[in-house]
């Protein structure tokens, strides 16, 4: 829920960023839009499974902070995605070859 709200808050955001400040509204990329709270809802159930399984941490805090904290970090992350994606897409490209640095 949390990651899906902070989507909904990058829609606003880009809305009034794109459409009153820059005047740069690209009617090619209306399709973002709707697409945001999806992603960004998924991306916050991933971070609710991630957090228990203690890759994110707070030591010495009881778990309402932890809860809080796996808030903060959803909505982040459905706010901003590439908070979450760009250390996947590195961890993905550590395990992966590179097509580019082989013998041709």
């Amino acid at each position: 829920m949390w990651g899906g709200l902070g989507g909904v808050c990058r829609i606003f955001y880009s809305l009034y960023w794109h459409v009153a400040i820059r005047r740069d509204f690209d009617r090619q990329c209306v399709m973002w839009y709707p697409v945001q709270p999806i992603l960004g809802s998924r991306i916050g159930t991933i971070i609710f499974v991630i957090i228990p399984v203690g890759f994110f941490t707070i030591r010495g805090t009881p778990a309402p902070a932890n809860l809080l904290f796996a808030y903060l970090i959803a909505f982040i992350s459905g706010f901003q995605q590439r908070f979450f994606l760009e250390p996947i897409e590195r961890i993905v490209q550590t395990f992966t070859p590179n097509p580019r640095s082989g013998n041709s």
